[in-house]
């Protein structure tokens, strides 16, 4: 291996800024996996807004299903050529310990997978971590802004404010929905339609009353004034939670980031919501 053996060596940000996620997915399966994981897939997704990277595994009457680690183009390709090599290499440890030991430890990031953490780190002379943390990124993408009405705009810490990724309004499908109709009754009102990056379109104020959403897709949201999702100096929240992944067990569960609990995949960002709150 040149460049001093690390595989994140400052010299790769200039020389292949932009690598072929399959190209390194290869090169990593042969260096550290032996070549295991010829079953699995990687690929980008385009809507991925607050999770860097998720591996899931499908089970299938017992036996190996499909293997899959999908990236989130939008968080990644703000970021350094660094963080998309170690973030493919801490899905590819999840992926090896399904494919290879059929690992169902509900942490999933106890002993085993460390273990292979610090030795790929040793040989590769990367920081692959537990947890990823590009909250800047993730804030970018929280382009929809609403706020209530009601009391609750003058309630710190939130003073009212919703901030998403998509253009869903909140509504009953929300977890905390029915508490807030009780404790304040507000509506909301769209404030900010922030652009995309790279988009030349202006931020205006919209004032405009929304109606609930009835989508039935939960979001992991906050209610916040600041420009983070989570306030900083309340502890309860750790918005790696959001960036890290959910490890799947099945076709239709996933292991929760925050509790560890086995959660219906259709409804982790719901049971995030209260996980969380």
């Amino acid at each position: 291996m040149n460049h001093g053996g690390s595989l994140v060596d400052p010299s790769f940000e200039l020389l292949d800024p932009t690598p072929d996620i399959h190209a390194l997915f290869m090169q990593f399966d042969g260096l550290f996996f032996g070549g295991a994981l010829a079953c699995c897939e990687v690929k980008w997704s385009p809507r991925m807004y607050t999770c860097a990277g998720i591996c899931s595994y499908e089970i299938r009457g017992g036996r190996g299903g499909l293997c899959s680690i999908r990236l989130s183009k939008p968080l990644l390709t703000l970021r350094p050529r660094k963080d998309l090599v170690e973030t493919l290499l801490h899905e590819m440890i999840h992926a090896f310990l399904f494919v290879k030991e059929r690992n169902r430890d509900r942490d999933g990031h106890g002993p085993q997978f460390q273990a292979h953490m610090h030795r790929i780190n040793a040989a590769g002379g990367t920081n692959i971590t537990i947890y990823h943390s590009f909250h800047d990124e993730v804030r970018l993408f929280k382009q929809h802004w609403w706020r209530c009405t009601g009391p609750c705009k003058e309630r710190r810490p939130f003073f009212g404010y919703v901030k998403r990724s998509s253009n869903r309004a909140p509504g009953k499908n929300d977890r905390w929905w029915s508490q807030h109709q009780a404790t304040c009754g507000g509506h909301f009102e769209k404030k900010f339609p922030i652009p995309r990056p790279g988009s030349c379109s202006s931020s205006r104020l919209l004032s405009t009353t929304l109606k609930p959403s009835t989508s039935s897709v939960p979001e992991i949201i906050y209610l916040s004034d600041d420009d983070d999702d989570v306030p900083a100096e309340d502890n309860r929240y750790d918005s790696d939670d959001e960036l890290e992944l959910s490890l799947v067990l099945s076709p239709t569960t996933v292991i929760c980031p925050s509790c560890n609990m086995e959660v219906i995949e259709t409804e982790i960002h719901e049971h995030l919501d209260s996980c969380l709150a």
